[in-house]
């Protein structure tokens, strides 16, 4: 029998941020109840499917009593309307904790099973797909992308700030490799208002599933863009990872969709993970909120062009592979400890060992962090000793100022959604929670204080 998790308590947040109103209260959930369960609006669990092992913190090497601090963090958070967060280590959850609101207006409390739009943190599935097919010998990192999506062969890059029509040749090939690390030189054409970011956005190409192109045509509508940098040359988060969901479906022979459905979701039984949620799921879904001008919480329609209505029934037009899926903490916990647990689960194995490392180790252009290729991002104070892997954010060197291990990998959601792994402790740390942006005020801090939180409960 799995240990008996301790409760949570939601209670109304104490004072709050310059600007930012308290949140109302919310009934605890209990934190004890299995993850995997059928509770209602739930999928059934297939019986063959790999569930998570739980601990008490005191057996894998946590203090409890410290542990509770990183509770009492998102119990008494000001601007969240409620979260979940999960700690494991070894292999084993020892923590589990639901606090506030699912939905203010309801006055629904949160649940272990309630649903969240991950957004940025699906990009780690698919680079897990991606490299996937990368053990099957179908392609090589520095393979040029336009062996298998051929309009990428002749890109241009912009060398105008003023002039998105000034261009020349690329200097090189986008490649695979680019791709994964965002330095193909494509963009997202939402965060700015430069005139490049204005002809993408006049494109059509805004990467979101309420988008009006289908995948392929998103990405065959992209490749006729100028690039802003020399692929190679320069990091910015961008849309590649679009087109990496693009490249799955041309490498495999199946949609997106599909393709993570039978090699990940399913093997690794991420019952309630996908582009859309079913009628039955509503229920469960997490409201995502924002700051009014008035410094109140309020249901959050739209940000930079995303909006946040969700995909219920059917697929949306388009299936973005950086930011389109739905989720919940233990299905992306299961996700978590498989590459924790160097590629597999409870004996399901999605990746080799030395994949993850691949996946994991930094990649940016002759090994240097962010910082040393010009790069600032709103996320973080500051780029140094922070590197990027293939879908992932890796620590460098303790300049980056978290309290962790070197090589810890992590990425979040734009909806305030965290997965963090310390290689090193055999820690892997997820949180959801369900406010834009996650870089906004009253909010920033939240990931590197998850970093601190778990690891200052360590004592083994």
């Amino acid at each position: 029998m799995a240990p008996r998790l301790g409760k949570a308590s939601a209670g109304s947040a104490q004072g709050g941020p310059r600007g930012v109103r308290k949140r109302p209260a919310a009934k605890a959930s209990g934190s004890g109840r299995g993850l995997g369960g059928s509770a209602k609006g739930s999928h059934l669990q297939p019986s063959s499917a790999p569930t998570l092992k739980f601990a008490f913190p005191s057996c894998v090497g946590i203090c409890p009593e410290r542990l509770t601090r990183l509770q009492d963090f998102f119990k008494d958070h000001k601007v969240f309307a409620g979260s979940v967060v999960a700690v494991a280590r070894r292999g084993k959850v020892c923590h589990v904790s639901t606090h506030g609101c699912r939905d203010i207006t309801a006055g629904s409390s949160m649940r272990q099973d309630s649903i969240f739009r991950i957004y940025s943190m699906t990009k780690i599935v698919t680079t897990v797909a991606i490299m996937q097919l990368y053990e099957k010998g179908l392609f090589q990192l520095d393979d040029p992308l336009h062996n298998f999506l051929p309009k990428f062969a002749d890109m241009t890059v912009n060398v105008s700030d003023s002039d998105p029509t000034d261009t020349e040749p690329a200097k090189q090939h986008i490649t695979i490799r680019h791709l994964l690390t965002h330095t193909s030189g494509l963009i997202y054409g939402i965060f700015g208002d430069t005139p490049l970011d204005r002809v993408y956005k006049d494109a059509g190409v805004i990467a979101s599933p309420s988008g009006r192109l289908s995948l392929e045509k998103f990405t065959d509508a992209i490749a006729e863009l100028p690039l802003r940098y020399h692929p190679g040359s320069k990091f910015e988060y961008s849309a590649a990872t679009e087109v990496t969901g693009r490249l799955i479906e041309v490498l495999s022979g199946v949609s997106f969709d599909a393709y993570l459905k039978e090699n990940i979701f399913d093997p690794l039984g991420m019952v309630d993970t996908g582009f859309a949620i079913s009628a039955e799921q509503v229920e469960r879904l997490a409201s995502i909120y924002e700051v009014s001008e008035g410094g109140d919480l309020q249901p959050c329609e739209a940000f930079c062009g995303f909006p946040t209505k969700a995909a219920i029934g059917d697929l949306p037009n388009f299936l973005s592979g950086g930011g389109g899926l739905y989720s919940t903490m233990s299905d992306f916990m299961k996700f978590s400890l498989m590459l924790g647990g160097k590629g597999a689960f409870e004996g399901v194995r999605l990746l080799g060992p030395r994949t993850v490392a691949l996946m994991t180790k930094n990649h940016l252009p002759g090994g240097v962090d962010l910082a040393s290729l010009g790069v600032s991002m709103p996320d973080f104070h500051h780029t140094r000793g922070l590197g990027f892997g293939l879908g992932v954010a890796v620590v460098l060197g303790q300049e980056f100022g978290w309290h962790c291990s070197l090589g810890t990998y992590f990425w979040q959601g734009l909806g305030s959604t965290y997965h963090l792994h310390d290689p090193v402790e055999d820690l892997t740390v997820v949180a959801m929670a369900s406010f834009i942006p996650a870089f906004g005020p009253g909010v920033f801090s939240v990931r590197a204080a998850l970093s601190s939180l778990s690891a200052q409960a360590l004592v083994d």
